[in-house]
Order: structure tokens, then C-alpha cells, then sequence
């Protein structure tokens, strides 16, 4: 199915659903979860809003890897934050058939 919070393809279907949230970095300092040596993000477009929530564990050097979806753009707000917190990006291959033009990337600490 589809899930987004935003209009997608102008979808009259949609509905708003109030959820409440807490950033990354919230969850690791109030030890709700311990610090991940991983992290995919599959958010629909607001993969620069989760990574803005998690510039702490960005800055830290337990995080080496995350997975994410975005477009073909060398300079998206994602791969920005990424690469300013010490990250190499590189795309990985898709092995199913797609119909849109976004890919999966990895993100590596430089040097892991």
C-alpha cells in the first residue's frame, strides 16, 4: 500500500492521522534504545527531516552505515547532511523492477 505525509500524486484517498513523534537522538538520550551501529530510513520524501533528527548520532562514531531512498540528485538535502556528517554515499543496485525514479543508496562513514 501507499502511506506518505504528503499529497501524492494528488490523491483524493488521503487522510490526515495525528501520531506523536520524538527524534532519534531523543530515543538514544532517554534510553529508549541503545545507540545503532545501523539505521535505514524509508520515510517518503522526508529523509532530510529524520537525518536533521539524528545529527547527534551523526556526529558520533557508533553510527557507520544508513540506508535510504532518494532521487538521483547529487546534492538532495539528504545526501548533504550525510556527507557534512563525515559520510560516503554511494548508490546501491536495485534487483527488483521499479517504476519510479528513486534509488537506494548506502551511506558509509568514511574510512568503515
Amino acid at each position: 500500500g501507499r502511506s506518505s505525509l504528503h499529497d501524492w500524486r494528488g490523491d483524493q484517498t488521503l487522510q490526515s492521522v495525528p501520531v506523536c513523534t520524538m527524534t532519534a537522538d531523543d530515543v538514544v538520550e532517554r534510553r529508549l534504545a541503545p545507540p545503532p551501529d545501523v539505521v535505514k530510513i524509508d520515510v517518503e520524501g522526508g529523509e532530510d527531516r529524520v537525518l536533521r533528527g539524528m545529527s547527534g548520532l551523526l556526529g558520533g562514531r557508533k553510527l557507520r552505515a544508513v540506508v535510504f531512498e532518494d532521487g538521483p540528485d547529487t546534492g538532495t538535502p539528504a545526501k548533504m547532511i550525510l556527507r557534512g556528517a563525515g559520510f560516503e554515499v554511494d548508490v546501491l543496485e536495485r534487483r527488483e523492477r521499479t517504476h519510479h525514479p528513486l534509488s537506494n543508496f548506502l551511506a558509509r562513514r568514511c574510512g568503515s
